[in-house]
């Protein structure tokens, strides 16, 4: 669920970032990104961007779509003398929110790629 003072931001420049800052702390990105993955094992969250592709508006909902930018780990065995080192290869999903207009839930899906 967003806040009332991120929703008031919907169509402004900072509606990104708040937008990010909210979905990481919800852990909400993490089910779509992770289902995204086309590299890695795991989904990284830690340093993601997202750009918005299309931004629309219904009756009820706002709607949005997304291009994520983030990165997966695929690690090795972690043994002693592992030679394959961890690593970080980039990622890229695209999502669609809808935002309910009156009490901000949120509902996220990973399309296609």
């Amino acid at each position: 669920m967003l806040t009332a003072a991120t929703l008031q931001t919907w169509g402004e420049p900072q509606f990104l970032s708040r937008l990010k800052t909210e979905l990481l702390a919800q852990d909400a990105l993490f089910a779509p990104l992770q289902q995204a993955l086309t590299q890695g094992s795991y989904a990284l969250l830690d340093d993601l961007s997202l750009l918005e592709l299309r931004r629309w508006e219904e009756a009820d909902h706002y709607l949005l779509r997304l291009g994520v930018q983030y990165r997966s780990a695929i690690s090795g065995c972690a043994c002693a003398g592992d030679p394959d080192p961890e690593i970080e290869p980039l990622e890229y999903a695209e999502l669609e929110l809808c935002i309910q207009r009156h009490s901000g839930i949120v509902s996220l899906q990973a399309l296609a790629p």
